[in-house]
């Protein structure tokens, strides 16, 4: 039997879900199973960890902080901004928005709306959450050569 490692061909069946609440974000269990290359950044570094070592038909359950997956909420991610500078009239709480600077594209989520400005939190939506990460292992294909 193969045991997965760094460059492994997995395929799996995963779920990830907000431990607090217990809502699901994420789930292949319902469909079909993925196949993913390990290392390959299909799944967040944290949880590609919690495969190695596994086999074929292993069943496991990860409990993982936030620090070892969407991040801690930060503070300095809230940032209030000009309302003229959001193309959008009909902004609300809650809505997505986008930006670009630098070439770069962030997006954020409106908090609260004023006659003058928006707050937008640029934390990630699960940061500050602790995350379940199942999977079953359905099959290794060992790590490929280069």
């Amino acid at each position: 039997m193969i045991a997965i490692e760094e460059g492994s061909f997995v395929t799996l069946f995963y779920q990830i879900r907000v431990d607090r609440t217990s809502e699901v974000i994420f789930d292949t269990f319902s469909l079909t199973p993925a196949t993913l290359l390990v290392g390959g950044g299909t799944l967040n570094y944290f949880f590609e960890n919690c495969l190695f070592g596994l086999f074929a038909g292993d069943k496991r359950e990860f409990l993982l902080s936030p620090a070892e997956s969407f991040g801690h909420r930060r503070d300095d991610l809230l940032k209030t901004i000009n309302r003229n500078l959001i193309d959008n009239g009909n902004i609300c709480n809650g809505q997505c928005v986008h930006f670009e600077n630098n070439g770069m594209s962030f997006a954020g989520i409106v908090r609260s709306v004023s006659d003058d400005s928006v707050l937008v939190d640029f934390n990630h939506p699960l940061a500050g959450e602790d995350i379940r990460f199942s999977v079953h292992i359905v099959e290794v294909m060992g790590k490929i050569s280069t």
